[in-house]
């Protein structure tokens, strides 16, 4: 929280400054409130103000215009444009003229807290005064980069979780980092020296992924030309991290929750029984409490699995550390490129704090490297950033994540009512057409309740 500093709200609708001077008591700084630019623009220029929320319409100054006028000014404080109108103009306009923030209406409470306090903390490095806060520390942790609330929580769990042998739990969205989660963990443990040993469950085809996991003996089956130790062999002594392990078949997942009660395989067509000694890690982007409610994955693996659990959050939920992250990005990637990092516009960072990251940190790594290619110049500014993710952070509220999934939910609908009725409720005859598995299948006429003939009748064509 900010204890010290003046921000002067500007707007010349009387609602509006109510709401944000509420908003704004939360930064500890004192509020002053102006409906009339004229007025405002007086009061900047006798008074000292360390930000002015600055309405870009209003009938006598243009936003844009108050800001060019200040901006000379020895003491000139930081700025933050709000509109309900954005443009492309006025985004540009803004960041050449240096403002700290530019905000979209509708805005959450959490969105105006954010950018304002952010430029408060910009107006204390600016102006080297002692007695105003210290930004957010931000640090790296086993290459992770953050200084959220949550994130540092989760750092202090993986530290108390490395040196306690037992089985974790990650659940996260795509993107979020679980694979460093779980190397993290790995590299705090007394198995640090030993194997970390990362599978992909969902990406080996569901026939080879049980030889893959517990190895095969020779002539096992066609192609098994010789004896084969399997991932989780490869893992004794050290660490197996099974990433999306929701995406194990039935059939598997009981012979998994066997090999990890009793620390023992037998390898595809062998006879023999396997002693290891090794740590799990599994991970998930699914609903994995849903999952077991629902049947799709066993409740007794779920148990053995779940001695610990760690949410890792998504990128929408921290967004103080968006900036960090992608200055990393951008330093990073400037030594394996050999040139200097590059500078970045203030509209850039607020572009990206109004983003919603479905893909999260995996996405502003892609959008880092992208800009790194993109720009010509020493400064990254807001034109440098994808035309889409520019329209999507100046239009779209927060809630953009439930809207994306609504659209989602309703596409499903469509197709799989559309098949259905296309081949007369054949569900054998619309596997095929959709060229999706028949689990896949299954598992949207369960979410959608509808209910069809399992084999091809005679006359099912289209």
């Amino acid at each position: 929280m900010v204890t010290n500093g003046r921000i002067l709200i500007v707007d010349d609708e009387e609602d509006m400054l109510e709401t944000c001077s509420a908003i704004l008591t939360g930064t500890g700084a004192s509020i002053a409130t102006e409906t009339d630019a004229q007025r405002a623009l007086q009061r900047v220029c006798s008074e000292t103000f360390d930000v002015v929320l600055l309405d870009i319409r209003m009938p006598s100054v243009n936003g844009v215009d108050f800001m060019r006028t200040v901006r000379p000014l020895p003491a000139a404080p930081s700025f933050v444009l709000m509109t309900g109108f954005p443009s492309a103009q006025t985004v540009e306009e803004s960041a050449r003229l240096g403002a700290d923030g530019y905000i979209t209406k509708p805005f959450s409470n959490d969105q105006i807290l954010a950018t304002v306090t952010r430029a408060l903390v910009r107006r204390r490095l600016k102006t080297n005064d002692p007695s105003s806060p210290e930004p957010t520390t931000v640090t790296t942790f086993d290459g992770m980069v953050a200084g959220s609330r949550p994130m540092r929580q989760m750092f202090a769990l993986i530290q108390q979780l490395g040196p306690v042998d037992i089985d974790v739990l990650i659940v996260g969205e795509s993107g979020t980092g679980k694979e460093l989660v779980a190397r993290s963990i790995h590299q705090r443990s007394p198995r640090a020296a030993k194997p970390f040993v990362p599978v992909d469950c969902g990406a080996i085809p569901e026939h080879l992924l049980e030889s893959q996991l517990f190895g095969h003996e020779r002539g096992a089956f066609t192609g098994a030309v010789a004896d084969a130790m399997g991932l989780m062999e490869l893992a004794h002594g050290g660490t197996l991290f099974l990433d999306e392990i929701c995406e194990l078949a039935p059939a598997l997942q009981a012979k998994l929750l066997r090999a990890i009660q009793e620390r023992k395989i037998r390898r595809v067509g062998g006879t023999d029984l396997i002693g290891l000694n090794l740590r799990i890690i599994a991970a998930t982007n699914r609903d994995i409490d849903l999952e077991v409610k629902e049947a799709r994955f066993r409740h007794d693996l779920y148990y053995r699995l779940n001695a610990i659990r760690v949410d890792v959050p998504p990128l929408r939920d921290r967004r103080e550390d968006i900036a960090p992250l992608f200055d990393h990005f951008l330093e990073r990637l400037a030594g394996s490129m050999d040139r200097p990092p590059l500078r970045v516009e203030s509209a850039v960072y607020d572009a990206l704090n109004r983003y919603c990251w479905p893909g999260n940190v995996r996405e502003l790594q892609n959008l880092a490297h992208r800009t790194a290619v993109i720009c010509t110049g020493e400064t990254a500014a807001a034109k440098d950033l994808p035309p889409s993710l520019l329209q999507e952070s100046s239009t779209l509220p927060l809630d953009f994540l439930s809207k994306r999934a609504l659209k989602v939910r309703d596409f499903e609908l469509d197709y799989i009512s559309e098949l259905m009725h296309r081949y007369g409720g054949n569900i054998q005859a619309a596997i095929e057409e959709s060229r999706l598995s028949r689990a896949s299948f299954y598992r949207l006429l369960k979410k959608y309740g509808m209910k069809g003939h399992p084999q091809p009748a005679a006359s099912s064509q289209p």
